[in-house]
């Protein structure tokens, strides 16, 4: 991919959508980002909200409290604010889209807030996941400082299932600093539209040849023809696309 523009998007509340209004609101996301043009990428980037300032403000509170009540009494609320780093019950999540393009990142950034009906800012750069200088191991990256996780670098080919909104909250619930990244490969539909003539030619060459039933190629020259189909009524591209966690 070209190098892109950044931009930083506001977010909204889903507890303010009932469950009809929010199946609408991912349709309307969906159609928009179907609609685009050029390649892009999403990214959410949640970690546990730094509550590191508001601690070195309740150890100057102790180192001045009057008497030995007031600094147990500060104390305790330290440690509850501990428990709660530890736990990462208070999560921080920031949503950002780069587009890989040529035009002018205003414009770029018009489309999106128009699209997406949200705040649109952009940024100069993305949040660094890894805090910190690290050594490449043989399976795994290891901290040089001390209190930073192990990361391990995982990989797969196929994905089994199916991926929903449930999912990606899973995802950015985990107590852990992490970036969901989805990128998506837009295909212009005349190129889109040769492929599939070129794999349904080939496909049907290979289904009407064969000697003996092969469901795998049957049902993949259905799909050719559906997909063909869907090309001729709407002229959309195809998008391909990837997801990504680290």
């Amino acid at each position: 991919m070209a190098t892109g523009h950044i931009f930083q998007v506001g977010s909204f509340d889903l507890t303010k959508f009932s469950e009809e209004e929010l199946w609408a609101r991912m349709n309307s996301l969906a159609r928009f980002y179907a609609a685009l043009t050029d390649d892009f990428r999403l990214l959410a980037y949640s970690r546990p909200y730094p509550l590191d300032e508001p601690l070195e403000t309740i150890k100057a509170m102790m180192a001045d409290a009057p008497d030995p009540q007031a600094r147990e009494q500060i104390a305790a609320y330290r440690r509850f604010i501990e428990q709660i780093v530890q736990a990462a019950y208070l999560k921080s999540t920031a949503y950002y889209v780069l587009v890989f393009g040529k035009k002018p990142a205003t414009l770029v950034g018009n489309i999106l807030a128009g699209g997406l009906r949200l705040p649109v800012q952009p940024v100069a750069h993305l949040p660094g996941l890894f805090q910190g200088p690290y050594r490449e191991a043989a399976n795994h990256l290891s901290p040089l400082r001390r209190g930073q996780p192990y990361i391990a670098l995982l990989y797969t080919y196929d994905l089994r299932g199916q991926l929903s909104l449930a999912t990606t909250i899973h995802f950015l619930s985990l107590p852990f600093p992490l970036y969901l990244a989805v990128d998506v490969h837009t295909i212009h539909p005349n190129k889109a539209v040769r492929t599939l003539q070129f794999a349904y030619n080939k496909l049907r060459a290979d289904v009407r040849g064969a000697t003996t039933p092969d469901p795998e190629k049957e049902q993949a020259f259905l799909d050719v023809q559906e997909a063909m189909s869907l090309f001729n009524d709407q002229r959309l591209g195809v998008h391909q696309v990837s997801l990504g966690l680290a």
